[in-house]
């Protein structure tokens, strides 16, 4: 993940993602933070969405797509495919023209 989980959780939040961050439903207890250092980092990045056979494809939908959304504002994505970036920048100015207000990504690509 190329955002720390605190950020990304909160613009998935926004997003009216149902996303869970796994340090609020269980705080890493303050003693182990020092002994585990490693373990407790990894386990701070944990980010669930809730999930079930009762949803519905509505439900589902609303889930990946608030995680998209936030890592899309974030980033994420072009970041660790710049290739990918690049392709997606051209492609939105070839479909809507240069001074189009789609999504791009806001640093160079």
């Amino acid at each position: 993940m190329e955002s720390d989980a605190a950020t990304f959780w909160a613009y998935a939040k926004a997003e009216n993602t149902p996303l869970d961050w796994l340090a609020l439903r269980q705080p890493i207890h303050y003693r182990a933070m020092p002994a585990c250092r490693s373990s407790a980092e990894n386990l701070l990045r944990w980010l669930l969405v809730p999930a079930n056979p009762d949803y519905g494809e509505a439900e589902l939908r609303a889930a990946v797509l608030g995680v998209v959304k936030a890592a899309e504002y974030l980033g994420v994505r072009w970041r660790v495919n710049p290739q990918q970036a690049q392709a997606y920048a051209a492609l939105m100015d070839e479909m809507y023209g240069p001074g189009h207000d789609a999504y791009r990504p806001a640093f160079e690509v």
